[in-house]
């Protein structure tokens, strides 16, 4: 995997060999993906954040002030997971208006995302709403 990822000219094939390294949760790979977070391909970029945000997410997290502006396609998503454990019941309001003013393109990718920050919700309200926004 490590020689597709360093050799291969296509974005796909070097993201999908991150994906299957970040399978392994080996914290080895963590120069590789911080490595892979500056490529200038989304795709690359994205699967990179969501390997190290595996086994390091503490570091994904202090990395995201410096990607989040310039995000799109898959790191776009990359950044939201890796937000996630930073987010609480007091930041409800905030995540739901983001998911509500979303596309249905974009909420699709999202999902993820938000189903894993209604685990940091404990306001049995906002819970419910947030619930609802899933399955209604």
């Amino acid at each position: 995997m490590i020689k597709i990822y360093i050799k291969d000219s296509h974005e796909k094939n070097r993201a999908s060999a991150i994906d299957l390294l970040a399978t392994t949760n080996n914290a080895d790979y963590t120069n590789l993906y911080l490595a892979g977070i500056k490529d200038s391909s989304y795709s690359v970029a994205g699967a990179s954040l969501s390997a190290l945000a595996l086994t390091k997410p503490a570091k994904a997290l202090s990395l995201l002030s410096d990607i989040k502006n310039d995000a799109k396609g898959r790191l776009k998503s990359a950044v939201q997971e890796a937000e996630v454990p930073s987010k609480t019941d007091a930041d409800f309001d905030e995540v739901n208006e983001k998911f509500d003013k979303s596309s249905v393109l974009e909420k699709a990718s999202q999902y993820k995302a938000y189903v894993i920050y209604l685990g940091n919700v404990y306001n049995n309200e906002n819970l419910k709403k947030g619930i609802d926004k899933i399955f209604l």
